[in-house]
């Protein structure tokens, strides 16, 4: 619901992002992660199978079955790596919430909340004033 609310902020103030995307890759990262953690735990608890005296046919079994986890492992690491490097390039494009009273549209619509003091004009200032254009 929150992330509706979120894409309609972006919408409302013309930014050109994806929420409902952001949201579906964190839930595949979440999951992917996951996946790496209990890779890790398979991986801790293998290596500790390779203790003490074995076979020498069976200490090659658990070396074959020890690379081939660890490749897993790779696989999986960097998939989250990708997961997250995509999620965190489109979670940038999203703006931070409006409040709640910022008028939505362009500059017409625009509310003065204060102005403090009298602005200054040529006639006040004793000299010709420049725009910010001229001054850049």
């Amino acid at each position: 619901a929150n992330a509706v609310a979120v894409q309609q902020n972006a919408d409302n103030r013309k930014f050109r992002c994806d929420v409902a995307g952001v949201v579906k890759l964190y839930e595949e990262f979440k999951t992917a992660r996951f996946q790496v953690q209990e890779m890790q735990k398979k991986r801790n608890s293998h290596s500790s199978l390779m203790k003490g005296k074995l076979e020498p046919e069976e200490r090659q079994t658990l070396i074959d079955e020890g690379k081939k986890i660890k490749d897993e492992l790779n696989a999986l690491e960097e998939s989250v790596e990708k997961l997250e490097a995509n999620m965190t390039e489109m979670a940038f494009a999203v703006p931070n919430m409006s409040h709640p009273s910022t008028p939505i549209g362009e500059e017409d619509k625009a509310t003065v909340v204060r102005i403090n003091g009298t602005p200054r004009t040529s006639e006040t200032a004793g000299f010709k004033m420049k725009d910010h254009l001229e001054i850049g």
